[in-house]
């Protein structure tokens, strides 16, 4: 079984930068909401409804996020998600460039 941040990792390479508006709309939104409402995620990510539904399904079928029906569509990011955020910010930052087994060590 892999860890979150190896999830995050694999899947780092396929995530655009839509996804990471949306991940971050969610981040932001988790600090008032305990599942963030579509309609906050819109708000705070600018993208537009049809584009916004295509992000979310694409972001659960990776399982970056989790949702909810009742009593509201709401999301919330799980620990792949949030490592997701954190590598690429660490990517953005010139921290990491690669992830893998240390070469000619020993």
């Amino acid at each position: 079984m892999m860890s979150s941040a190896e999830r995050a990792a694999t899947l780092l390479t396929q995530l655009e930068p839509e996804d990471f508006r949306v991940l971050t709309a969610i981040e932001l939104g988790m600090s008032s909401h305990r599942y963030v409402p579509v309609e906050e995620i819109e708000r705070i990510s600018g993208l537009n409804p049809r584009e916004l539904e295509y992000r979310i399904r694409r972001l659960n079928n990776m399982e970056l996020i989790y949702g909810r029906q009742q009593p509201y569509v709401g999301y919330i990011l799980n620990y792949a998600g949030y490592d997701a955020l954190a590598l690429n910010a660490l990517v953005k930052a010139d921290i990491l460039e690669a992830l893998g087994k240390p070469l000619g060590v020993g």
